[in-house]
Order: structure tokens, then C-alpha cells, then sequence
């Protein structure tokens, strides 16, 4: 079980990828833009993998976010960025919209088996 943030400004995807994560057995939070991700984050929460959308709005873009982030978050952090083809330097994993629910969830249990292994 992982500890997943979700950042997207698109309801649909936040709800489909919640009850998707939740149902293989991660824990998940989602919010809509970098100021919600960031006040989480503020409050203390820490996460195994954090999904962030390229144009979540709030004054952020998913690059730049997860520079942020990454500040407060362990060094061991997963990041993910969806995308329409954008390519940005500090991400693991990168997924092209549409994209499919099971590449997200069989890339979170790839890096979770690559981090078990370190």
C-alpha cells in the first residue's frame, strides 16, 4: 500500500483515479490545484507517490509543483506527471492523456517494487 497525492484540476480524473487507486489498496488524497497540494502538505502529510497533472491551475504547473514539493517531501518521493506530451526534467514516470488507469496503477507497483529492492 502506497500514500498517493493526486493533483488535477479535472474532477473526473481526481474521482476515477481515487476509487481506482483505493480499490488496488493505496491510500489516497486528492485536491484540485498547487495551493490545495500545498497546504496538505504544510499540514504535515507525507506520500510514497504524488500524480500531478502539467496544468493543474493555482498558480503552478505540474514542474513546478513538484520542485515545490519536493522541498518537504522525502527525498524518496515518486512523482508521476500527466500530460498532454510535455516531457519535464524530476519526474519518474510520465503518462500521455488519455491515459489508461491500469499504466498508472502497474507503474505504482513497478516503483514500489524498485524502491523495495534499494
Amino acid at each position: 500500500m502506497a500514500k498517493i497525492l493526486v493533483v488535477d484540476d479535472d474532477e473526473l480524473i481526481r474521482k476515477l483515479l481515487l476509487k481506482y487507486l483505493e480499490g488496488r489498496g493505496h491510500q489516497v488524497t486528492i485536491c484540485s490545484n498547487g495551493v490545495n497540494a500545498i497546504s496538505i502538505v504544510d499540514d504535515g502529510n507525507t506520500f510514497d507517490i504524488c500524480i500531478l497533472d502539467f496544468n493543474i491551475g493555482g498558480g503552478f504547473d505540474g514542474g513546478s509543483l513538484r520542485i515545490f514539493l519536493s522541498q518537504f517531501l522525502p527525498k524518496e518521493t515518486i512523482y508521476f506527471l500527466a500530460t498532454s506530451d510535455e516531457r519535464v526534467e524530476g519526474f519518474d514516470r510520465f503518462f500521455p492523456k488519455p491515459f489508461r488507469m491500469d499504466d498508472i496503477g502497474n507503474a505504482i507497483e513497478d516503483e514500489l517494487n524498485k524502491k523495495g529492492e534499494e
